[in-house]
């Protein structure tokens, strides 16, 4: 039908082109005066040009109407089968043979190593209702999603995406590697101490003690802590065993878990602001940690000496994952992201405090041992090959 149309269109396109050449042939003739035959056809020519204008568009009319109806008709997402996309890593030679992923991979002086929900999804990923059985949502591009109600510290908070973080919505944070730095290496044993790069979490120190009024000291009995112990204590903190339970079994699979060395975890009061300390613990076998104040100050580390100076090298970035989830970040132009970051080492004067890690990357500050906006970056040491 369109094509017929189109044929009687050049049609009558072309006898209106003859009649407009005739009439202008008339309009020559000599004595300058045309004839009423020429009138006539002159007439004939401007009937059929109106006429052709009409029919043109009612014909282009009739053409927009089809396009718009194509274009509004609406698309069906194509129907994906999620259950083919997840896989668990299989390690040949370092590498997951399904995707890829290297099981450690060296970057100059970071290495990736681990997976941990951190970045928002992008809009246009499609993931599956249900959760797979490590508690992850699979996404349409095979990656896996972590699912969670924000609860972010302010309203004024956004995503690395400039996205505002809404407090009550479901999010979707991709799992991906972990990001950490080289402290140290020890190359007779082919290990190195390492940093996590970033706040990956936020949450209490300790958030189970008690308080006597009379002594004005703050107890602890959570996780196996004998009477009288001080709530600041690091060995029996929450912390401590999210770390070494909740983190350590949910970012690293077998294989990773049997790359990262047990440590010593020297606690005493040298660690600390102050020696004496009379709130430090005995030292602690852990497979991940927090950095102590020491840490923070170690220039063989690449950290300043003095905790009161910042230090760009001791900052670190709240993952949006983190923001989610109720991580206090700064929302200053030239230190937006950075967030706070707990350490292991209690505060020399008060049984309710300790150490953390500023936006600015000062470490000589103090903080309530039971706010849950401070962040957690990791620390532990691994073998590399």
């Amino acid at each position: 039908m369109k094509n017929i149309k189109k044929l009687i269109m050049s049609l009558v396109a072309c006898l209106t082109v003859t009649a407009n050449v005739v009439g202008f042939a008339a309009c020559q003739i000599p004595g300058g005066s045309t004839s009423q035959a020429s009138e006539e056809e002159s007439s004939v020519a401007e009937s059929s040009s109106v006429e052709t204008s009409e029919e043109e568009s009612s014909f282009f009319s009739e053409e927009a109407s089809e396009i718009e109806e194509e274009s509004s008709a609406p698309v069906e997402d194509e129907e994906i089968d999620f259950s083919t996309l997840g896989h668990t890593h299989v390690w040949v030679d370092g590498v997951c043979e399904d995707c890829a992923l290297e099981l450690l991979k060296r970057d100059g002086k970071y290495i990736y190593f681990g997976e941990y929900p951190q970045t928002l999804k992008d809009k246009s990923i499609r993931v599956a209702e249900e959760a797979s059985e490590n508690g992850y949502y699979i996404g349409e591009d095979g990656a896996y999603y972590a699912k969670v109600v924000a609860k972010p510290y302010t309203f004024e908070y956004t995503f690395t995406t400039g996205d505002a973080v809404v407090g009550g919505e479901s999010y979707y944070f991709k799992v991906e590697p972990i990001r950490w730095i080289v402290l140290e290496e020890n190359e007779s044993e082919n290990t190195a101490k390492v940093l996590c790069d970033n706040v990956l979490m936020a949450m209490a120190y300790q958030h189970d003690f008690t308080y006597d009024k009379v002594k004005d000291i703050y107890y602890t009995t959570a996780n196996g802590a004998p009477a009288g112990t001080y709530a600041n204590n690091y060995k029996y903190s929450a912390v401590r065993k999210w770390l070494n339970d909740t983190f350590y079994s949910t970012a690293f699979d077998e294989m990773q878990q049997s790359l990262i060395q047990t440590m010593l975890v020297d606690n005493s009061a040298a660690t600390t602001t102050n020696v004496p300390n009379p709130y430090a613990c005995e030292n602690t076998e852990d497979k991940v940690t927090l950095p102590s104040f020491a840490d923070t100050i170690n220039t063989a580390y690449g950290f300043r000496k003095y905790p009161m100076e910042e230090d760009l090298a001791r900052t670190r970035k709240t993952s949006d994952y983190a923001r989610a989830l109720g991580a206090w970040m700064s929302t200053n132009g030239r230190l937006l992201g950075n967030g706070t970051f707990l350490l292991r080492s209690p505060h020399f004067d008060e049984s309710s405090h300790v150490m953390q890690g500023e936006r600015s990357g000062k470490t000589n500050v103090s903080m309530k041992m039971d706010k849950t906006d401070t962040g957690v970056v990791p620390m532990i040491t691994i073998k590399l090959g």
